[in-house]
């Protein structure tokens, strides 16, 4: 039997609305991942951007000046002969506090050993940026490296 208008058989029009249905589905489905995509490189973009940021603001702690041709760098390998932190530890909560809410400073020497740490509030949350340097310290004659890590979470 042929539909009167399209002089279409009628027993074709049920499997292209299903072909038209199946097609419509496809196209969504590929414009629905295209978008899960992009959102997840956005993501990725800002959590690189965040870690630059970190790192930007981790170098520019280090060379705070202090004292007489002195900076916080100096102040780290001095620390470390005296085995004393507590002047980085207020130059610590006083640059860092005032531009992150909750985030994280760990001074460790090549050991793992943790020498100074401090975490600004508790935090149960994913870590959003990191950046780690080296510092050399000399220790009887013989150059370490001590690794200062600045995390920052959301």
């Amino acid at each position: 039997m042929l539909s009167k208008k399209a002089a279409i058989p009628a027993e074709e029009l049920s499997g292209m609305l299903v072909y038209m249905i199946v097609a419509v589905i496809a196209v969504l489905l590929f414009y629905g991942c295209n978008i899960s995509n992009a959102k997840k490189s956005s993501e990725q973009e800002k959590n690189m951007e965040q870690g630059i940021d970190a790192a930007k603001e981790l170098n520019n702690f280090l060379e705070i000046p202090i004292g007489n041709n002195g900076d916080v760098y100096s102040m780290v390998q001095e620390a470390y002969g005296s085995k004393d932190f507590s002047g980085i530890d207020r130059m610590t909560k006083d640059f860092f506090g005032q531009k992150y809410n909750k985030w994280r400073l760990v001074i460790s020497d090549e050991n793992k050993n943790i020498l100074y740490s401090y975490l600004a509030y508790e935090i149960n949350t994913k870590e959003l940026a990191k950046s780690e340097l080296q510092v050399p310290v000399f220790d009887m004659e013989k150059v370490q490296f001590l690794t200062i890590s600045l995390e920052v979470y959301k």
